[in-house]
């Protein structure tokens, strides 16, 4: 799955998610949000120079939680503020 941001409309930002065979839709689910922001978290995370080890320990969740993150796949908690 492939993630681009358009344009600001109004208060909301849309989203166009491309499938594997590269055809393009709007993602009316949210999951471009959360993949986005997984991408923008293994970004960050690698550029501190951090596995995923110590990135979860540094913010109290698990190597494969974090990586769960990283890749989309786990919704159902929301990763803590980091100060």
């Amino acid at each position: 799955m492939t993630v681009a941001m358009t344009e600001e409309t109004g208060a909301r930002a849309e989203a166009v998610v491309a499938d594997d065979a590269g055809r393009a839709t709007a993602d009316t689910s949210g999951q471009a949000v959360v993949v986005a922001s997984g991408q923008t978290l293994k970004t960050l995370r690698v550029r501190a120079g951090l596995e995923h080890e110590e990135f979860g320990r540094r913010v109290g969740y698990s190597a494969s939680t974090v990586a769960s993150y990283e890749q989309g796949s786990s919704t159902g908690a929301r990763m803590p503020t980091l100060s």
